[in-house]
């Protein structure tokens, strides 16, 4: 019985056998084993098509577990994984400069535009094998996002505002877009100084001693649309981009 390999090319060596060359054997497993497990693979692309091999018993370019693609492809690069009947998973990061399509069959492609990456696999099944990107249901750069259901946030409550400064800001933990407010003083309106750039709606409603708020902090305020009376309702939207501010005042009655 001669040597063996396994679905990813280590060697299994005939038992009783290797005298004197087990040792290569072994130590030519363990390189292929850091390359499955922890390896960082440079791949240059050149043209419009690369073959990705895995060889038995050699660590080939097919056994990294992270391919960063790179080169000066032509145009789009179609790589294929070869052979067609080995499993295989792959982490890319596609720093070609161009769109990346893994293949290994005829049963689907993986495409990988440049300057992204993804997690992707083969399923080694021959001629009809398929590649797949199991990130192509997560948000990517490139790609639009198309909302099938509404989405719920939550309201953060900036309580009665009697007097002082009122500095709407923005985080991901407390503090949301959307806020809500009771006027019921005079107090002054900030736009955020802290948070990145980003937009603001505040639900704003008067309270029997509401008066003008002082909007001089903006860069531009359209506050025409705001009055005093009491229980009118109103949306204040704050634009904050690039250290420019923006308030608009819209009535609700």
């Amino acid at each position: 019985m001669a040597d063996a390999y396994t679905q990813n090319g280590l060697i299994k060596a005939e038992v009783g056998a290797s005298d004197g060359t087990w040792g290569g054997k072994l130590n030519t497993n363990e390189d292929i084993t850091d390359r499955l497990t922890m390896g960082v693979g440079a791949i240059t692309l050149s043209g419009t098509t690369h073959t990705l091999t895995t060889t038995d018993a050699t660590a080939s370019d097919g056994h990294y577990k992270v391919l960063v693609l790179g080169g000066s492809p032509s145009g789009t690069n179609t790589i294929t994984i070869s052979p067609n009947t080995q499993t295989k998973l792959f982490h890319v990061v596609n720093n070609s400069g161009e769109t990346a399509i893994f293949t290994q069959g005829s049963g689907g492609n993986a495409t990988i535009p440049a300057g992204e990456t993804a997690l992707i696999y083969a399923d080694g099944a021959g001629a009809g094998a398929a590649v797949v990107d199991m990130t192509a249901n997560i948000m990517r750069l490139s790609q639009p996002i198309t909302m099938t259901a509404g989405v719920g946030v939550t309201i953060e409550d900036l309580g009665t505002i009697t007097s002082g400064t009122v500095t709407p800001e923005v985080d991901a933990v407390s503090k949301p877009n959307i806020k809500k407010m009771i006027i019921n003083g005079s107090a002054a309106i900030e736009p955020p100084s802290t948070s990145p750039d980003t937009q603001i709606t505040i639900h704003v409603t008067n309270g029997a001693s509401a008066a003008q708020p002082d909007t001089s902090g903006f860069t531009k305020a359209n506050t025409s649309a705001y009055n005093t009376t009491n229980g009118n309702k109103f949306l204040f939207y704050i634009d904050w981009i690039d250290g420019d501010s923006l308030l608009n005042v819209v009535a609700l009655q």
